[in-house]
């Protein structure tokens, strides 16, 4: 076992002003198994924070979000080309109309 020291850094948050935030970067990191795109595993608990890499399977089901978060993506972007084909009008009714009754929810 290997032990390495490192300071916690400040970074801003949107939603909460200043967070902690810690970098860990090294060729170290790949000696110990860790590859460039490979997700790890975070086992958090008081005090401790536990990085392994992350099995096969979840790796894979992150790939799969991210593909399927792409093409929702794209999908909205298609759906307003779409609705911005109408006329004048009748092309901003349809775009309220769409708006008002979609309600799709994504995380």
């Amino acid at each position: 076992m290997e032990v390495r020291y490192t300071t916690i850094s400040e970074s801003s948050s949107l939603d909460d002003g200043k967070v902690p935030f810690l970098k860990l970067s090294g060729k170290w990191i790949r000696e110990m198994g860790f590859e460039f795109g490979h997700s790890v595993r975070l086992e958090i608990t008081p005090g401790r924070i536990i990085v392994t890499p992350a099995p096969e399977r979840d790796r894979l089901i992150e790939q799969k979000s991210r593909q399927i978060h792409q093409l929702i993506s794209e999908l909205r972007v298609l759906n307003n080309n779409l609705l911005d084909l109408g006329d004048g009008d009748d092309g901003k009714r349809l775009r309220k109309h769409h708006k008002r009754r979609q309600r799709v929810l994504v995380s």
